[in-house]
């Protein structure tokens, strides 16, 4: 795909070593308003470094403008509980919004047969979100997260996760692949509530 910054190329798969060799667009990391999820090539790479991790990153000659990150989840959280979950993050530069760019990184990440047989899930965070870059309220910002990926069926789920409830804005979304047996359905049902199978 093409855009003002020139060539923009969408490649998944990169390993931790290849990221360490590029760079971070000036929109990503650290500003006085808003902090990244991840604020450097080194954050990125060690999340690509976990084992069953993916990633699709645009890139534009050797700098980094968004990516997209599937991983198991960390260890001690509650949805570590279930072997079949994945959180998926992502972001794209201050400056390089509204290109598209993010829609064509979640369609190669979602590209992935065996994502039939996991649970992919999503926390947002306000603290996470760059208001002031996006000229959104929190409300206005939510929906936009809802938008992006409903076209991969991705759905609003209710729970009692400590960090979901600090903030009306924040939301948990989930995409249940579709070889999803009913006993893991219960299992996850459960689980948004903290209740072990």
């Amino acid at each position: 795909m093409t855009g003002s910054a020139g060539q923009i190329e969408i490649i998944s798969g990169l390993n931790g070593a290849d990221i360490l060799s590029l760079n971070f667009h000036p929109g990503l990391g650290e500003f006085d308003d808003y902090r990244s999820i991840l604020s450097s090539p080194a954050a990125l790479a060690h999340e690509a470094s976990l084992e069953n991790a993916r990633t699709a990153l645009a890139l534009n000659e050797g700098e980094i403008l968004g990516y997209v990150v599937i991983r198991p989840p960390l260890a001690g959280e509650r949805w570590g509980r279930m072997p079949i979950m994945r959180e998926i993050f992502c972001e794209l530069a201050r400056g390089m919004r509204g290109r598209n760019i993010m829609q064509a990184l979640l369609k190669a990440i979602h590209q992935d047969p065996d994502q039939e047989k996991l649970i992919y899930y999503l926390l947002g965070y306000s603290w996470h979100w760059d208001l002031n870059g996006s000229g959104r309220s929190g409300l206005e910002y939510r929906q936009s997260i809802i938008s992006l990926v409903a076209p991969y069926a991705y759905k609003e789920y209710p729970t009692n996760d400590p960090n979901v409830g600090l903030h009306g804005e924040n939301i948990f979304m989930a995409r249940l692949g579709a070889g999803i047996s009913p006993q893991e359905r219960r299992a996850f049902s459960r689980l948004l509530f903290g209740i072990n199978e």
